[in-house]
């Protein structure tokens, strides 16, 4: 029996445009979380200390990239809170999402499937 052809769904243009916006706004996330916490680490602090300063947990030994991770995730969970804290960031994320459609990323259907 021949293999049955696997189908991706059709992602409608405001579908695209959405996940589109949506790793932009990350992108941009993630570059302002990895300021932060190289500062911190500049000013002879640790990763976790970057994440104290949030008031959130943080064990001692935490890695550079959790520690990126997570100031990320709680800058973005502001800005879900307060959508306003975009407004200093707006022409940076208009970049982004500029570049990201120039590129043919990330959810542009293909003809031939791939």
């Amino acid at each position: 029996m021949p293999p049955v052809p696997c189908h991706r769904p059709h992602l409608s243009e405001i579908d695209r445009r959405l996940l589109l916006r949506s790793e932009a706004l990350g992108d941009v996330a993630e570059r302002l979380a990895i300021e932060q916490v190289n500062a911190v680490v500049a000013g002879g602090g640790r990763p976790a200390d970057a994440v104290a300063m949030l008031g959130k947990p943080a064990e001692a030994r935490m890695s550079l990239s959790r520690a990126i991770g997570k100031v990320r995730d709680h800058w973005l969970g502001m800005v879900r809170a307060e959508p306003a804290l975009l407004g200093p960031h707006l022409d940076e994320i208009a970049v982004r999402l500029a570049q990201l459609e120039a590129e043919g990323r990330p959810y542009v259907e293909r003809p031939n499937g791939n």
